[in-house]
C-alpha cells in the first residue's frame, strides 16, 4: 500500500483494474485485427508436401526392387539371342 497525500493508505486496486482493462481491450482489438487480416487474404492453394513425394519415391523403389527380383539370369553360355531359341 502507498501513502496518500493526506497520509492515509491508498488502494492500488483502481490502478490495477485500469491496467487490466486496457490489456484486455488491446488483446481483443489485436485479435479482431488479426481475424480481419486473415479474412482479407486469398485462400491458399494446396501444395503437395514432402509426404506425397516420399510416397512416390517409395513406390518407385518398390517397382525397381520387383523388377530386379523378376529378372531372370541367363544360363551360362546362352544369352537368349542365339538362333533356334
Amino acid at each position: 500500500m502507498r501513502q496518500g497525500r493526506t497520509g492515509g493508505e491508498v488502494s492500488l486496486l483502481p490502478w490495477l483494474s485500469g491496467v487490466a482493462t486496457n490489456v484486455i481491450r488491446d488483446t481483443r482489438r489485436a485479435a479482431r485485427c488479426h481475424q480481419r487480416a486473415l479474412a482479407a487474404l486469398s485462400p491458399r492453394e494446396a501444395v503437395p508436401g514432402i509426404a506425397v513425394e516420399l510416397v512416390g519415391r517409395m513406390a518407385a523403389a518398390g517397382q525397381i526392387a520387383a523388377a530386379k527380383a523378376a529378372k531372370v539370369r541367363p544360363i551360362r553360355g546362352r544369352s537368349g539371342l542365339e538362333p533356334g531359341m
